[in-house]
């Protein structure tokens, strides 16, 4: 079986997600390794490149000090029942795995690249700015994912949108601001730069790329409720 395993920027990611690598690899699993990506590109990768499932080592919006798992097998995420049996029964999948594993032939990995193809599938979904004039955007990344992938994405899908980015720069400490965007308070800066710039709207994502916040273009943060 083929399977898909990818990572946000924290600084923990890289051993877990070795990790995770040889223990698929001793399962005899092919792994196509990804690297350090967005969650939706990993998803993304487990339907383009056809494999049976995926997992991203990620805590999503959860502080730098955090780690975690997100995955899918045959393109269905877990359900809560199944999460809970897996912790209870962690000892004993453990052991079955060891004993499985025993004669077993090993797996392989290598190295896999969608993130051309990500974008190429974004850009033909749709027809985007067309709008009379230029809007202005203001983007943070907050150091997560899409930290230096979403300017050049966007300037593709939006071509005449004039973008502006801040914390534009991956770092596993989130040293810019805190990872999780629903938060207002975490997005004064984003605020503060939309007044500033005078731009029309704020984008901000959370650490591993697959939440989004907005402010308008006065730096008023968007919630659920408006």
């Amino acid at each position: 079986a083929r399977f898909v395993v990818g990572g946000d920027v924290r600084n923990s990611t890289p051993p877990f997600r070795e990790s995770l690598s040889r223990g698929l690899v001793a399962a005899g699993v092919h792994v196509l390794e990804l690297g350090s990506l967005p969650t939706p590109m990993v998803y993304f990768a487990q339907r383009h490149l056809r494999a049976a499932g995926c997992a991203t080592v990620t805590a999503s919006h959860s502080p730098a000090g955090v780690n975690g798992l997100k995955w899918s097998l045959n393109g269905q995420p877990p359900n809560g029942h199944q999460v809970t049996l897996l912790r209870a029964a962690g000892e004993a999948i453990e052991s079955m795995a060891e004993a499985t594993a025993t004669g077993r032939r090993a797996g392989s990995r290598e190295p896999a690249d969608v993130v051309d193809s990500y974008m190429d599938w974004l850009a033909g979904r749709g027809t985007a700015g067309s709008g009379a004039s230029p809007a202005s955007v203001v983007i943070d990344p907050g150091n997560g994912c899409w930290a230096g992938r979403c300017g050049p994405l966007l300037r593709r899908l939006f071509s005449r949108t004039r973008f502006h980015l801040i914390h534009d720069q991956a770092d596993g400490n989130f040293a810019d601001r805190d990872p999780d965007c629903a938060v207002p308070e975490h997005l004064e800066i984003l605020s503060a730069t939309v007044r500033d710039l005078r731009a029309d709207l704020g984008i901000a994502f959370d650490g591993d790329g697959d939440r989004v916040a907005f402010c308008d273009g006065g730096g008023t943060v968007l919630t659920a409720a408006e």
